[in-house]
């Protein structure tokens, strides 16, 4: 398989499969003998099952181990990277299957992140740009690109309200968590926005390489899952938050 090749979603459907049969320690021949007895048909033939296997094993995500299935020791394959850099919904559910979230994270360099990042902010300022009349454009500011420490990724017209400015901190996520968003915010990103009413996060999904926005949410409604700081000697900087889908409020502020 080529490295810039992806998969169509009947291959990750088998690989599912087999990564459920390895997850249990299942032997090779017992998935042989389940592919020759299922239907044949177009994607999901025998001989198709048996090349999906051949293939993640030649690949090191699965191995065989005592003449059974077992999780291989390497998910660093590139068409694999680039699938779950692009949001693909499949690829998603595939490492799922997999189970080693570590090893899923250390994909996500810094760099790979600032990708991520810009993508949904410039789809954000298109989105801007397409609500508001040509006239506001000007007032349309994407101050992340020449300062990171102001708390906020974009200054924008509201489109409630367009004599108030929105401060936009766009949060851009490819995973597939059903039902919750999950981003990190910084202190300084929290200390803006509980002091500014006009700041808000704005979520952004990629998936299946396309961005989509599902809604916005205030620095008020998420503050009571922050950390606490104990004293001046111990204060948080950076976490981690999942917060439900239904949360957000519908489009761009």
């Amino acid at each position: 398989m080529s490295d810039n090749f992806l998969p169509p979603p009947a291959w990750f459907d088998t690989a599912i499969e087999i990564v459920e049969f390895a997850c249990k320690r299942k032997r090779k021949d017992d998935f042989i003998v389940d592919a020759k007895l299922r239907p044949q048909i177009v994607g999901k033939s025998y001989s198709y099952r048996i090349d999906v296997m051949e293939q993640l094993i030649r690949t090191k995500i699965v191995r065989i181990q005592d003449d059974r299935l077992a999780i291989g020791s390497s998910f660093d394959v590139e068409w694999l990277n680039n699938a779950l850099i692009s949001g693909n919904s499949k690829a998603w559910e595939f490492v799922a299957a997999l189970g080693n979230n570590r090893a899923i994270d250390k994909k996500f360099t810094p760099e790979v992140l600032k990708k991520i990042g810009d993508t949904g902010e410039a789809f954000v300022l298109n989105e801007l740009r397409k609500h508001h009349p040509i006239e506001l454009h000007s007032q349309i500011n994407h101050v992340a690109e020449y300062d990171d420490t102001l708390g906020y990724d974009i200054c924008s017209p509201s489109i409630a309200n367009t004599d108030y400015n929105s401060l936009l901190e766009v949060k851009t996520s490819v995973r597939q968590i059903p039902r919750k968003f999950e981003f990190f915010l910084s202190r300084n990103e929290f200390e803006v926005g509980i002091s500014n009413r006009q700041w808000c996060i704005v979520a952004v999904s990629i998936i299946d390489n396309k961005p989509i926005v599902i809604g916005h949410i205030y620095c008020y409604q998420i503050e009571s899952r922050l950390p606490r700081d104990i004293d001046d000697s111990a204060k948080w900087t950076s976490c981690k938050l999942s917060v439900e889908m239904e949360m957000f409020r519908p489009g761009l502020p």
